[in-house]
């Protein structure tokens, strides 16, 4: 678990001009990385895209770029300092880190609505899934991510959690215009920022987890290219499946063999095992030992069995014939 956080919340400032913009965009260098959240009505291809907050260490200031009031002069602008240096640019640029929870239907309002084709992506959400003991075949909110990973001043984790789900009641009672309001309020504003305040503290409590390794950086960076990918394809991306749910190595054999041998399967020699043959759990040299904790992943990739060859294949078909004994 990370360390307690500072016990201020950040101050979010106001881009609302051009002008603004490109006194912003001149704190960001070549070598930056920053931290990005986006808001809108129904964010993506069908809704809006209002708000872009940006938090760009080690400064803790958090910027809410008013894209409503701007329109496409917000990715257009030039920086102050360089002229070839706007929002989308920077965006765009792989060299530039940006880290996001969850960046699905982030990256699908940038492409869809103001063609900002974002890279460079860490997706914080799969970087919690990927180092995370035990079973991770799910994602996990921003939320819970907090309330669990983080030591926060107990009235810092109240005010942030109620600034959270008085917006949420608000957005579900059907207050469709809550971040195309204006003027701000400040609960839109002290949400907002709350999306990014905590993201670098994250990152650093799930580097410091013992399954971490910066070998599966380049992992890490492909699985967030791909979703960035998959969200901005013509057709076929959901922004509400129910499959959004389930973290991406699911469906990797040899990340689904790994998490299997962490949560109770044992791959073994076919002649070290003979006993395990009249239980009918032995197969091209695997013993599988059936847990509970390993049901939701045999509920959702034996359906994609088809998918899938070899090892991978053998270890999901074992684990589907298992379910009966395993499922409580």
């Amino acid at each position: 678990m990370a360390p307690p956080s500072p016990s201020t919340t950040p101050n979010p400032s106001l881009v609302t001009n051009v002008q603004a913009l490109r006194n912003f965009l001149a704190t960001i260098g070549p070598s930056s990385s920053i931290y990005v959240d986006l808001e809108g009505t129904n964010l993506g291809r069908g809704g809006t895209l209002d708000l872009i907050t940006v938090l760009v260490p080690p400064d803790r200031k958090v910027r809410i770029i008013d894209v409503k009031a701007m329109g496409n002069q917000a990715f257009t602008t030039p920086s102050k300092k360089d002229d070839n240096v706007t929002l989308k640019s920077i965006l765009e640029d792989p060299s530039i880190r940006k880290y996001l929870w969850d960046v699905r239907n982030d990256a699908d309002a940038l492409k869809s609505l103001y063609h900002v084709a974002i890279s460079g992506v860490i997706d914080l959400q799969l970087l919690e899934n990927l180092t995370r003991q035990g079973n991770s075949f799910y994602v996990t909110g921003l939320d819970k991510a907090v309330e669990n990973d983080l030591r926060l001043d107990q009235q810092e984790q109240i005010e942030w959690k109620k600034t959270k789900e008085d917006i949420r009641k608000r957005m579900a009672s059907g207050d469709s215009g809550i971040f195309s309001t204006r003027p701000f309020t400040t609960p839109v504003l002290r949400y907002c920022a709350g999306d990014v305040q905590f993201l670098p503290l994250l990152r650093k409590a799930y580097e410091a987890r013992p399954a971490y390794t910066p070998k599966w950086w380049t992992h890490l960076e492909n699985a967030s290219a791909k979703r960035v990918k998959r969200a901005c394809s013509a057709k076929g991306y959901n922004a509400t499946g129910a499959t959004r749910a389930v973290g991406p190595w699911g469906s990797d054999p040899a990340y689904f063999f790994r998490k299997g041998k962490q949560l109770g399967l044992r791959a073994t020699s076919s002649t070290s095992q003979k006993g395990s043959q009249k239980d009918g759990n032995q197969s091209e040299g695997l013993c599988l030992k059936p847990t509970k904790e390993l049901a939701p992943f045999v509920l959702v990739e034996s359906q994609r069995q088809a998918t899938h060859r070899g090892l991978g294949s053998t270890l999901i078909s074992k684990l589907a014939s298992l379910m009966k004994r395993v499922m409580p």
